[in-house]
């Protein structure tokens, strides 16, 4: 029991030091800035692959849930449970970051 509850509490702490990528800091990076500047600046990459002579950084943002604001047919019972549910329209953007000899040539969004 004690070992389940330390090892939650250090899962818990773990995640909690974890940066999220955030897009729009792509905008602060620059051609020729090393690969430990963009991660202090984005944080850690989802992945990393090799490509020839390239090193390509992969990460990864999920945009939040929106739920369904509005709930035209609240007054009529038999249609209620299909509104408690969440309009979820889930979009994940994926970014990658291509560096050669250690140093940023370039960045794309991969669709």
């Amino acid at each position: 029991m004690i070992k389940s509850l330390f090892g939650l509490g250090l899962l818990l702490l773990l995640n909690g030091c974890q940066t999220v990528f955030k897009p729009w800091l792509l905008s602060e990076l620059s051609a020729g800035m090393s690969s430990e500047q963009v991660k202090e600046k984005i944080g850690e990459p989802t992945s990393i692959v090799s490509r020839e002579a390239a090193m390509v950084f992969v990460y990864s943002y999920i945009e939040p849930i929106k739920l369904q604001s509005e709930f035209p047919n609240l007054g009529k019972p038999h249609l209620l449970h299909s509104y408690l549910q969440p309009n979820m329209s889930i979009k994940q953007n994926h970014y990658e970051l291509i560096f050669v000899d250690n140093t940023l040539i370039n960045y794309q969004e991969r669709h």
